[in-house]
């Protein structure tokens, strides 16, 4: 929807396309993209674990005092 085409106009704007970018650029920059996307969603992932496990430990903290 509107968040997508927001996401894919930032996307062309990063990426440096044009709308005579051959198909091995587009492909290439996808890519990349994908790769970023991967990295960060690993990152969020590492940082939700961490959370989880703080709000374990607050957890026990509280039923025990």
């Amino acid at each position: 929807t509107c968040w997508f085409s927001l996401c894919i106009k930032a996307f062309v704007r990063q990426m440096n396309i044009t709308p005579r970018s051959s198909k091995d650029e587009l492909i290439s920059n996808a890519c990349e993209l994908v790769d970023q996307q991967e990295a960060v969603i690993k990152t969020l992932k590492g940082q939700q674990t961490a959370l989880f496990y703080l709000l374990g430990g607050l957890t026990i903290i509280s039923l025990i005092f």
